[in-house]
């Protein structure tokens, strides 16, 4: 027997789950703006190599994602008010929800096509890196718009109807009126995630063989965020695949295990998407001196900064 309501657990659980994922990714999330504001600073020639440009990409992918999700997935499971009120908003078909979530499934997308990129990236670096600066420079842009055509390929089965979201036993799953019979976001994320992890493992496997004894630091730097990327996507495709592996009618009869595997899921999914910097962070001393050092602007450089525009002006 099912119950229509926003969530079965007290308020003392619900704001420690959302607290505890809150204050460990917005935080974080924050710093991985400030990160990339130094990078893309003119100032910085030293963050012009394609790695950094694909890093900036991918920054505004794990952000935007971040602020997708907190902004409406992860208050519907744990803030009651918040849930109640979309609830009633959102019991209809709706053509709004359904562009959310096309944002939300073709950001995750964009996480994974940039990840591989990112393994494409460093493998070039050390197999060819005769050719890698001339490569990379020649089809940066081909390949970021490979990366959105398909993301949004495959987050385009989304649009084929309005949304709308049923709560059941304090879950909130998202319902598309079905118009066509489109292949499914799940099939297409499935198709994906297979080619994708098979690229990164191996990849990873031919980067830590094939890197030189004598690395630059920044090119050390860059090698060890890449790996500590790649671990966090396949730490986030457990969960993932066993949302398949295991039997739905299971996680319905066991409410505890069902909990502890959703704090799980949402572990994995926000370490993956703010992991990379943090490790870039820690292992690059100009990028962390950089990033937690605040230009200060002199008052009289600005004072003769507008008396000289004023004389010009005049």
């Amino acid at each position: 027997m099912t119950n229509n309501t926003c969530s079965l657990l007290s308020e003392g659980e619900k704001f420690a789950r959302y607290g505890f994922l809150a204050i460990l990714v917005l935080p974080l999330t924050f710093i991985y703006i400030r990160i990339l504001m130094v990078m893309t600073r003119k100032s910085t020639s030293i963050y012009t190599d394609s790695f950094y440009s694909i890093y900036r990409i991918d920054g505004v992918v794990s952000v935007s994602y971040n602020l997708i999700s907190y902004s409406l997935i992860r208050l519907i499971i744990y803030i009651t008010p918040y849930c109640n009120f979309i609830m009633d908003m959102f019991s209809t078909p709706s053509w709004l929800l359904t562009s959310y979530f096309f944002f939300y499934l073709f950001f995750q997308f964009m996480k994974v096509l940039s990840t591989v990129t990112i393994c494409a990236n460093r493998l070039t670096s050390v197999t060819i890196p005769v050719k890698h600066t001339y490569f990379w420079k020649t089809y940066f842009w081909h390949i970021l718009f490979l990366q959105i055509l398909i993301s949004v390929v495959c987050s385009f089965p989304i649009l084929q109807g309005p949304a709308y979201i049923i709560f059941r036993d304090g879950k909130g799953t998202m319902t598309i009126v079905r118009n066509f019979s489109f292949i499914g976001p799940n099939t297409l994320r499935i198709t994906l995630l297979l080619p994708s992890i098979v690229f990164v493992m191996a990849t990873n496997i031919l980067i830590i063989k094939k890197l030189p004894k004598n690395m630059r630091h920044v090119e050390n730097s860059m090698s060890i965020s890449t790996l500590f990327i790649s671990f966090g996507f396949i730490l986030n495709l457990v969960p993932v695949f066993g949302i398949y592996l295991i039997d739905q009618n299971y996680l319905n009869e066991n409410p505890t295990f069902s909990a502890i595997y959703s704090i799980v899921y949402l572990f994995c999914t926000d370490f993956y998407m703010i992991s990379g910097p943090i490790v870039l962070l820690v292992v690059d001393k100009k990028l962390r001196k950089r990033t937690t050092t605040w230009k200060k602007v002199d008052s009289n450089m600005i004072w003769v900064q507008k008396q000289t525009n004023s004389r010009i002006n005049n």
